[in-house]
């Protein structure tokens, strides 16, 4: 699929390209067919309004998100920045933070109750974060530390050798352009289908920032709407034709660069990156840094920090509205009590989502570390459980729960978690799988062998070799199977039983009812909670990291 590498005696320009031609033919293809399909099926123009409002917003996010965070990605991973490793935890932490916490945050400084709305006498009719506006500037901070993620750890990888090779022949901004970008080109086309199929799947941020003029009806809003109103009488439900066309396209594109990105793969190496030096231009990038920092990080948290102690007294005058920090710190500190019972609920959930993810993505990685057939279905699993919408996912649980004659079906449906649990676990399921098999793939294959020549099978295998070996692996991929469980909005909100709320649906609902204090209060306790577990998660891939190749250099030397 990928084609012939190049031969050695190559120059560093061309060893730099990936023989990725086929790869992006197929891609352009699979659009291009999407398209005439769509164009030859979905005739109406109600449907047709409902894909063009998908993609602009999968365009505006990904026109502001990409080329930031590619060049964000190459500042911390690849130069001397003054500053990157903070704005790099800064990032890290941000990436944790639910899609619902990010647009709370916007909201409560720029949106139509916000404190800047509200303070500049324009409330309702001036808000600065609205509409097409507000969608697309808060999915693309969402996205951005996405970007800096993926595309920081492939330019990472670059083999140093080839890039010191082309010094010989260029500048340090050809190379950058010509070989370290080039060589991250899979990388960069991964991040945007990442991208794409995060912000085509969400609705939470598009039902968000509605308006009485701008309706911000996208595929998967659409979805959500109609569940709530109900089917139209003798009308074929959207989401049984359009889902076919818009979830299968961007399953494909998907599954087409995860495979070719794990064909392509640089030999390994044990040598650092090669650090680019600013020089002169340190100053510039601090100041760059320090600005992308203000803005994603910074000013969400002036937002909430400004919400939460902000005071409205009536006077004779009117209404005059003042700043209290003591007002913000009361309502920051009792939050947790306030909202204890979502705190529970929502914990509780994620963490039989994640375990109900390990429990799944264990014989599957087992499998795929041996067979292609079975790597290719896992990841064809994965890709699909992340490119279907939210609100489909939900839908498509209630018919399966909610069936006329099936009694135990609607018993786990009113009277437990159980629909709610699938849907965090199949939102939750590519991350956990991902780790999971990168952690069973890096086993040694010499233990594994002895083993199965004592006689254990495959499952004595999986419990004497795998779990003792990578149990951190393990523990981490259940960790971040529960931060993106107990994230989820937009099919959770479909299908939590009655007498239980998430923080998602909490936070969902007062936010249709305009930002208040308290609810500041709360998405800050949110916020430094998820700093906190970021704290934990880096910490703990480090340390396993560390162990895994303490692990690694003793079976070496033993054998």
């Amino acid at each position: 699929m990928t084609g012939p590498s190049p031969p050695n005696d190559a120059s560093p320009i061309q060893r730099a390209s990936p023989a990725i031609g086929l790869s992006w033919a197929g891609l352009l293809s699979m659009l291009a067919f999407a398209v005439l399909v769509g164009t030859w099926a979905l005739s109406d123009r109600r449907t047709w309004s409902l894909i063009e409002n998908t993609l602009l917003l999968v365009a505006g996010t990904l026109a502001i998100s990409l080329p930031i965070g590619t060049a964000l990605a190459v500042l911390l991973f690849r130069t001397d920045a003054p500053g990157r490793r903070t704005v790099a935890v800064l990032l890290g932490i941000m990436l944790i933070v639910p899609l619902y916490l990010h647009a709370a945050a916007w909201e409560a400084g720029f949106g139509p109750s916000g404190w800047f709305t509200v303070l500049a006498g324009n409330p309702y009719q001036a808000e600065l974060l609205s509409g097409w506006r507000g969608a697309v500037w808060v999915h693309a901070l969402a996205a951005l530390p996405w970007v800096v993620l993926i595309v920081g750890l492939a330019v990472r990888w670059v083999e140093p050798e080839l890039e010191e090779a082309a010094l010989l022949d260029g500048n340090v901004w050809q190379v950058l352009t010509r070989v370290t970008l080039r060589r991250a080109l899979l990388a960069i086309g991964l991040a945007a289908v990442w991208i794409a199929l995060s912000v085509a799947t969400e609705m939470t941020v598009a039902d968000l920032f509605q308006t009485g003029t701008t309706r911000l009806r996208t595929y998967a809003e659409e979805i959500y709407t109609q569940s709530n109103l109900g089917p139209e009488p003798g009308r074929v439900p959207l989401s049984s034709w359009i889902g076919v066309v818009v979830s299968g396209s961007l399953t494909a594109c998907a599954l087409l660069l995860c495979l070719a990105a794990a064909r392509w793969r640089a030999a390994p190496t044990d040598r650092p990156p090669l650090v680019y030096r600013l020089g002169r231009w340190r100053p510039v990038a601090l100041l760059l840094l320090l600005m992308v920092a203000a803005i994603v990080v910074g000013v969400p948290l002036i937002n909430l920090v400004t919400k939460a102690g902000l005071m409205a007294e009536k006077t004779p005058e009117g209404f005059v509205r003042s700043w209290s920090p003591g007002h913000a710190i009361e309502i920051i500190v009792g939050s947790p009590e306030r909202y204890r019972r979502e705190i529970g609920s929502s914990a509780l959930i994620a963490a039989l989502a994640a375990s109900v993810v390990l429990l799944a993505a264990l014989p599957l990685g087992w499998l795929a570390r041996r067979s292609r057939l079975a790597g290719a279905a896992a990841l064809a699993l994965a890709a699909l459980a992340l490119a279907i919408p939210g609100p489909l996912l939900g839908v498509s649980l209630i018919e399966v729960f909610n069936r006329p004659g099936a009694t135990w079906l609607n018993f786990l449906y009113d009277r437990t978690v159980a629909a709610t649990v699938v849907a965090q676990a199949v939102r939750a399921f590519p991350v956990g799988m991902l780790i999971v098999w990168h952690a069973l793939d890096s086993l040694p294959s010499e233990l594994l062998e002895a083993a199965e020549l004592d006689g254990a099978g495959p499952w004595r295998r999986i419990l004497l070799v795998a779990l003792p070996l990578r149990w951190p692996g393990l523990v981490l991929a259940w960790l971040a199977a529960f931060v993106v469980a107990i994230g989820e909005l937009s099919a959770t909100i479909l299908v939590v039983p009655p007498g239980v709320e998430t923080l998602g649906v909490r936070i969902s609902q007062l936010l249709h009812f305009n930002m208040q204090d308290k609810l500041a209060g709360l998405c800050l306790v949110l916020m430094l909670a998820a700093a906190a577990l970021a704290a934990l998660l880096l910490a703990f891939a480090a340390w396993a990291a560390r162990r895994n190749g303490a692990g690694s250099t003793r079976i070496s030397q033993d054998s």
